[in-house]
């Protein structure tokens, strides 16, 4: 809410695309905040189903699929709303689609810009355990994107996907698992099921239910045991 007043204001005092000389400031901030607040309700829109569709791709490709969807819906809208409170006299200011098509789609090129610098420094924090000296990671962790890069808490399979659990979220890479589980060197776990890995440190508990065991993790998820596996799981100390 804060980014959408902060935001709102600020283009209402610019007035781009011909509304500074169409509108008057209290007409400007009405029609900003408007829009803007759909351009909001549709970042929200689009993010959140290629989060969903694109899960397997990388951070940029889904970014870039992400601005192109937001732009092919929200440009018309935009175009329409503009060209109908500017006016004729003012709508030679109001740009062609082409140029406002570059416009809006530099909006969430930007903000994923600013995404990834702020949240790949956080990821890579813990890479240095002290200056000049480096702390291995597994390399798993290079397949996920920035935001969820932490530590590895559970890893489950799925025909050709593998869904990668940390402290940060879940993430979904196209390979398989136990491709996946190679790429864990350095961290300590054990496979507890066919499609089912875990990290020691994770495991808070251990409960059985009608005769099937499972482990609980520190995120509250429980994870099933299978027979073959028991008997390390027994060894480690887990149930």
């Amino acid at each position: 809410m804060a980014l959408w007043f902060l935001a709102s204001v600020c283009v209402a005092i610019a007035g781009p695309f011909g509304t500074y000389e169409a509108l008057g400031l209290a007409g400007r901030l009405l029609c900003w905040s408007a829009i803007l607040a759909l351009a909001f309700v549709a970042g929200a829109g689009t993010s959140w189903i290629m989060a969903r569709c694109c899960r397997h791709r990388g951070f940029w490709q889904r970014q870039l699929i992400d601005a192109a969807f937001f732009t092919l819906f929200f440009l018309p809208i935009l175009r329409g709303v503009l060209l109908a409170v500017t006016g004729p006299a003012h709508r030679h200011l109001v740009m062609d689609s082409w140029q406002m098509a570059g416009a809006v789609l530099m909006v969430p090129l930007g903000l994923s810009l600013a995404e990834y610098l702020w949240l790949r420094p956080r990821a890579d924090a813990g890479e240095a355990a002290a200056p000049g000296m480096l702390r291995p990671g597994p390399r798993l962790l290079d397949r996920l994107t920035p935001e969820r890069r932490g530590e590895i808490l559970h890893l489950s399979g799925r025909d050709h996907y593998v869904d990668v659990k940390t402290d940060r979220g879940k993430d979904t890479l196209l390979m398989r698992f136990s491709d996946a589980m190679a790429e864990l060197e350095g961290l300590d776990g054990l496979q507890v099921h066919r499609s089912h890995w875990v990290a020691v440190e994770a495991v808070r508990g251990a409960e059985r239910e009608r005769g099937r065991v499972y482990l609980t993790l520190v995120d509250g998820s429980r994870v099933p045991v299978s027979r073959s596996h028991q008997p390390e799981v027994v060894e480690r100390g887990l149930l």
